[in-house]
């Protein structure tokens, strides 16, 4: 591995380990980390970084790739049986295919924003956030 890859990764997993892991799920990767791989499969955006979390964490090649696979088996055949039950009990759904996929879009981001609003940490460093760019964008005029 090259110095700059040591450096870069260094630097990321360091940012991560400031959170606390209570705070960060993709914190628990390295040491934990089988239910997060899984998991990351049916969470947008945790799937674009677990991976790139759980190399940084130096986390089992092996272990890594056998939670990887679990995760993917479940997340297609899950997706096909479900959308296959869905059809079978909702006729002509074909018709309504839009607005079913809007709901899985609401209830995907809809669980993200309901664990933030509970959060009271996460919440208010996003309130404090939101006001340093406000700020920053009002004061520019």
């Amino acid at each position: 591995m090259s110095t700059n890859r040591k450096k870069t990764g260094n630097t990321i997993f360091n940012k991560l380990k400031e959170a606390k892991p209570n705070e960060n799920i993709l914190f628990q990767l390295p040491t934990g980390g089988g239910k997060t791989i899984i998991l990351a499969r049916f969470i947008p955006v945790v799937r674009t970084f677990a991976p790139l979390v759980a190399g940084v964490g130096k986390m089992d090649h092996k272990k890594f790739l056998i939670y990887n696979i679990v995760g993917a088996l479940l997340w297609g055949a899950g997706v096909v049986l479900l959308g296959y039950w869905f059809g079978s009990k909702i006729p002509h759904l074909e018709q309504y295919i839009q607005y079913v996929l809007i709901a899985i879009i609401v209830f995907s981001l809809g669980s993200s924003v309901v664990h933030i609003l509970r959060e009271e940490k996460i919440r208010k460093r996003l309130i404090e956030k939101i006001h340093k760019k406000l700020t920053f964008f009002s004061s520019k005029k």
